[in-house]
């Protein structure tokens, strides 16, 4: 679905009416360009869902429990999902891998370790985008 081109409501575009509803329309605009702005591909993780997105490089060892690595919590709650985001290879430039990539953690306090990452390719060094939820 497209969205219309307009995405304001003009008071002129309504002649005849009451003084009041220059105020109306103006609140009816503040919630309709947020609206617009979101159905017009403008929504993100970090701005409308409770989430903390990190990225990290790490060269593969030789197996997932080598890939290990930890960082800091920044949201107000403890996680209750990891997913792993993006897995770029940085040596091509290929988010390809040669087998299902899959990521285990741990949460202690604001601490979360990454405690393995399989499907990673030994020696290949990878640019990791993780999303907490």
């Amino acid at each position: 679905m497209k969205l219309p081109i307009i995405q304001r409501f003009q008071k002129q575009d309504y002649p005849g009416s009451p003084d009041w509803f220059t105020r109306f329309i103006a609140d009816l605009n503040s919630f309709t360009e947020i609206a617009w702005n979101i159905l017009n591909k403008n929504i993100t993780l970090a701005d409308n869902v409770d989430s903390q997105v990190y990225t990290f490089p790490i060269t593969a060892g030789l197996t997932a429990a080598d890939n290990t690595l930890s960082f800091e919590l920044t949201m107000n709650h403890p996680p209750s999902a990891m997913i792993l985001g993006g897995v770029v290879d940085q040596a091509a430039y290929s988010a390809a891998l040669p087998a299902a990539a899959a990521v285990q953690w741990t949460q202690s306090g604001t601490a979360i370790r990454i405690t393995g990452i399989s499907g990673l390719v030994p020696g290949q060094t990878y640019s990791v985008t993780v999303v907490l939820l």
